[in-house]
């Protein structure tokens, strides 16, 4: 299986720089806006070369183990999410259009895996909400070189290192695998920007770790907990943002740039620093502390807490969200 990473990995790298070549057209570059954290046209799409290779990483590791974790359900949510964040990265669709789809493929992932335990209406409904919203963490948190692909590789990794203690090897390996697509492409976007993923990349990504979300707590609880403190900073970040600008009266389909990390980068005249700060999080303090609640010497609850609570401090020292004057420069 490593040597299937690896060559995931290689194919990654090559595959986004033919991408960067090939397809960096006109129509395929994003274009600076009053908005944008950049200044200079880039390319984009790129999330369609590794969500490709992973899909077919997937294929090769279930052909190998002769075990489905990754239905056709779920190739086919990876998909059309991905075929229409294309789209979106092409032309534009409409924030409505995208949440149509986006219900409707939470729905189809999320009631296969209900139970007659868990299946009452408002459980269903509230995964399926909550299916949207991780389906959209990424597409909302993508907005400064090199942090959507570092929170996920550095939460595949810790993830898939717990997954591996618990004896679920396979589901480890799939999130191995997908760090190494997701590491070949991470070296093009980081942290010298070459090429964007695009909502083909991140919306992508959401989906993929709603699956593993839902397969992972189909085992064990436990792991649901775990999903929620190693996304702590993507978790916080969004919905702090979210909340603020709803009681602000903003249009909160639009739009904007008032995220925490987007701040931080202005602030910083810095992508570098702040990715860098998201992988340490991850890695110095959520792992952990994710390795404290293994060993029984921490409750889930209280490492929840630990894991929020310093987010919910830096959105409110960085006033996220908040329509505030700022004179910081693009830092691209």
């Amino acid at each position: 299986m490593m040597l299937l990473c690896l060559l995931a990995l290689f194919t990654s790298f090559v595959g986004t720089w033919l991408w960067i070549r090939l397809a960096g057209q006109r129509f395929l570059q994003d274009i600076p806006v009053a908005r944008s954290s950049h200044s200079q046209p880039t390319v984009r799409g790129g999330g369609m070369v590794f969500v490709s290779i992973f899909l077919i990483f997937i294929w090769a590791e279930q052909n190998i183990s002769q075990t489905v974790v990754f239905t056709e359900l779920g190739y086919f949510s990876i998909l059309i999410i991905m075929l229409v964040g294309f789209i979106d990265d092409l032309r534009g669709v409409s924030a409505l259009s995208r949440l149509f789809v986006q219900l409707v493929t939470a729905t189809l992932l999320i009631l296969p895996a209900s139970t007659a335990e868990t299946g009452a209406g408002f459980f269903v409904a509230g995964s399926i909400l909550a299916a949207v919203w991780l389906i959209n963490l990424y597409n909302f948190m993508d907005g400064i070189d090199g942090i959507a692909s570092i929170q996920a590789i550095s939460v595949s990794l810790v993830m898939a290192i717990v997954l591996f203690w618990h004896g679920q090897i396979q589901l480890a390996w799939l999130l191995v695998g997908l760090a190494a697509c997701v590491s070949g492409f991470l070296y093009w976007n980081f942290p010298v920007c070459r090429i964007f993923m695009g909502d083909s990349g991140s919306a992508a990504l959401g989906t993929i770790f709603v699956i593993f979300v839902i397969k992972s707590s189909q085992l064990s609880a436990e792991f649901f907990w775990y999903w929620l403190i190693l996304m702590a900073v993507f978790i916080v970040d969004t919905s702090w943002t979210l909340l603020v600008r709803l009681m602000t009266g903003q249009k909160i389909w639009t739009a904007h740039n008032l995220h925490a990390y987007q701040k931080l980068s202005r602030r910083w005249q810095s992508h570098k620093k702040v990715s860098f700060l998201v992988a340490g999080y991850n890695l110095c303090w959520l792992a952990p502390m994710l390795l404290a609640v293994e060993m029984g010497l921490l409750d889930k609850h209280i490492a929840l807490i630990f894991a929020w609570g310093p987010m919910i401090v830096v959105c409110v020292w960085l006033r996220a969200g908040q329509l505030i004057p700022c004179n910081e420069a693009n830092s691209r």
